[in-house]
């Protein structure tokens, strides 16, 4: 088992703590997943340094903690050096690590969410500090061309995304259930004047765009909440005159058994759950848990997310395959992909509650590996 030390909170600390923070959410996935590809993940947080002290250390406000902090993470690294990389999130832990690396040799990895501020990195270390990093991840590629503004020039081979990305591997077929010549795709989830639904409405139109035979063969149908007269104009403002928009209907989606009177299933090829704000709520969330697993029994279902539900991506094991509903490009390659395989024949499910596609935990994980495998042997060619 090989190590990687994360200069964040530990296990435990990060546990109870909400994903709205994305430091947090992507290093709680990894802590989660790197085991299963032989790598140990722990921390360099000191058990009796408070959570609110770490956020001084995270936002160099705290100067007398920010010290212990990083004095801490100076004597692990040091004691448990033997095959231990370093991830880093923040410009300060950067720092430390840079520190730590110029006395013995540990791959430094810097770990991007947003732009970096790089004032204290210049002072510290200067210029050329982006030279003692081995890797930089970034969480899209927009995300690295913004970041380069604000960075000195870094090889490409240093920089990989970790998030950006589609999956189409590790597919599960089964035999097609066509419904004649169309692929019929049904929104069944909650009323639709949200960010996601505008998001799910733009996707359709870029789809639309690029492929003729998504335009040609593709059918939309839309379920929301009773009584929702307002939404139903809003949804014929946002599609208007475009063909393959079909079956504006009202129905209740908590009620289950009306779905299924009215034949939601077995009309359709995919099923679309989309993101709504309550969901944070424990009643709303455990009725959206009962959807999705009702309706996953059924039909595969794509679920348009937002980032904290993708984190949490585990307990959906009905989920057929995921999309980020704050990037119309993730919908629309969700929607082309899904498509594509119903038109060669190959329409499936993804049956491992961890094959994932948009913003795969995952997928992310062997992304991850990757890099620390081929960093961790050039650090052993530089020891023999």
């Amino acid at each position: 088992m090989k190590n990687i030390l994360f200069l964040t909170l530990n296990e435990k600390e990060l546990a109870p703590l909400p994903f709205d923070e994305p430091v947090v959410r992507r290093h709680k996935i990894w802590f989660r997943y790197l085991q299963e590809y032989g790598w140990h993940s722990f921390s360099a947080c000191p058990a009796d340094l408070q959570y609110t002290e770490v956020l001084g250390a995270l936002n160099e406000d705290c100067k007398f903690h920010i010290d212990r902090f990083l004095n801490y993470i100076k004597h692990k690294a040091i004691r448990d050096a033997q095959n231990i990389l370093i991830s880093v999130p923040v410009p300060v832990f950067t720092w430390t690590a840079i520190e730590i690396k110029k006395i013995m040799d540990i791959p430094i990895i810097m770990d991007i969410i947003e732009e970096p501020k790089t004032d204290l990195l210049q002072e510290k270390v200067g210029p050329d500090w982006a030279n003692f990093v081995d890797y930089f991840l970034f969480v899209s590629e927009f995300a690295l061309e913004r970041s380069f503004l604000h960075m000195p020039p870094i090889p490409k081979e240093k920089t990989g995304v970790v998030a950006d990305s589609f999956d189409l591997q590790e597919i599960s077929t089964i035999k097609p259930e066509h419904n004649g010549e169309k692929f019929t795709i049904t929104c069944v989830d909650r009323i639709p004047s949200n960010p996601c639904f505008i998001s799910l409405c733009c996707a359709i139109r870029k789809a639309k765009q690029e492929s003729e035979y998504f335009a040609r063969d593709v059918r939309f149908r839309f379920f929301f909440p009773v009584g929702v007269k307002m939404e139903k104009d809003f949804l014929k403002g946002i599609i208007e005159d475009e063909p393959g928009i079909a079956d504006v209907a009202e129905c209740h989606i908590k009620e289950y058994e009306y779905l299924e009177d009215r034949g939601v299933e077995m009309e359709s090829d995919l099923l679309l759950v989309l993101h709504y704000k309550d969901c944070s709520d424990s009643s709303a969330a455990y009725a959206r848990q009962r959807l999705i697993d009702y309706l996953g029994m059924k039909k595969p279902v794509l679920g348009i997310l937002d980032d904290r539900e993708l984190s949490e991506i585990i307990i959906y094991e009905r989920l057929g395959a995921v999309a980020s509903c704050n990037s119309v490009e993730s919908i629309k390659e969700a929607l082309l992909y899904c498509y594509n395989l119903w038109k060669e024949g190959r329409w499936s499910f993804y049956t491992a509650p961890r094959r994932w596609g948009y913003f795969s935990a995952g997928y992310q994980t062997k992304q991850l590996v990757n890099i620390l495998n081929e960093l961790s042997e050039k650090r052993k060619a530089r020891q023999t």
